[in-house]
């Protein structure tokens, strides 16, 4: 996010690569080095008895086969990258062009993307040791690991559910909570952490389908925790900002309890519009009259 930001203040400070200033597009291809890592290798490690590489994008590798998300179309194979991967590489792309011209909007909305997208491995790892922990597993593992390992992925995502609904943030929390009344005591409610994530999906800038079904070793079609309906869920891809109403009435009747008093100001009606083809383009000129945009030269061997 620094990186991206500071690609930005250059840019509308009228650092512009087509007037021979590339410190703006070094800013951001660093953006997205940092997410993918060093650790990463060639190709991921994703082969059947590889491993994965240590930041962001090699945790949603890890957990798209337990979450059917691996794929341009979803699935186990972890021969390919996660789907929620391509999503942000895509927007990182589309970032360094508008970088390269200029367009000072287009960059914000590409960095709004990629903090976006990006807590969709951490709510995968956050309702996976949820889940672990909670009576849906056999009576539920209070081990320290599990604890732990819930601990350590919500911390990376609830900062963003409470921007969204401090009530949701607080039954999440309530649950997740190490040295609480609930997390390597006894049993959580995993139905209470589910909840409070998905009813604010939407001012998240996710959907059900990106985080997808629980499966963990199950078969794809008969997954341990389905995820939610984004039509029922009001996440579908494409609402128009300040929209809040999925279509199933006993959903949203449920979603009260987990909505509304946002950390923030109004973030919860900033919706979810990311993937929206009707949404207006953007109305700012660039910086500086560009040449026109031609594809950045790549090196193969990086």
């Amino acid at each position: 996010m620094q990186k991206m930001q500071q690609a930005i203040d250059l840019v509308e400070g009228g650092c512009v690569f087509s007037d021979g200033c590339s410190d703006a597009v070094q800013a951001w291809d660093a953006a997205a080095a940092v997410m993918v890592g060093a650790r990463e290798g060639t190709d991921g490690n994703n082969s059947a008895s590889g491993s994965y590489g240590k930041s962001v994008y090699g945790l949603a590798d890890k957990r798209c086969p337990q979450y059917g998300t691996c794929g341009p179309n979803g699935g186990i194979d972890k021969s390919k990258p996660a789907t929620i991967n391509s999503k942000i590489l895509a927007y990182f792309a589309e970032g360094q062009q508008a970088t390269y011209a200029g367009i000072v909007s287009q960059m914000k909305e590409a960095k709004r993307s990629v903090s976006e997208k990006s807590s969709v491995p951490f709510l995968q790892g956050t309702l996976r040791y949820a889940w672990k922990q909670s009576t849906a597993n056999s009576g539920g593992d209070v081990s320290d690991k599990t604890v732990g390992e819930g601990a350590a992925f919500s911390v990376g995502v609830t900062a963003k559910l409470w921007a969204c609904s401090t009530k949701g943030y607080n039954k999440a929390f309530r649950q997740m909570q190490v040295g609480g009344n609930f997390s390597g005591k006894r049993t959580i409610d995993f139905n209470a952490v589910k909840l409070a994530f998905e009813c604010n999906y939407r001012c998240m800038g996710v959907t059900c389908a990106e985080v997808g079904d629980f499966i963990d070793g199950n078969p794809i079609d008969s997954p341990k925790v389905r995820t939610c309906n984004d039509d029922e869920n009001g996440s579908s891809a494409g609402l128009a900002r300040g929209c809040k109403r999925g279509t199933n009435k006993a959903r949203r009747q449920v979603c009260r309890k987990f909505t509304g008093r946002p950390g923030i100001e109004g973030r919860d009606d900033f919706g979810y519009i990311a993937d929206d083809a009707s949404a207006p383009a953007p109305t700012d000129a660039p910086v500086a009259a560009p040449t026109p945009v031609a594809p950045l030269p790549t090196n193969d061997s990086d």
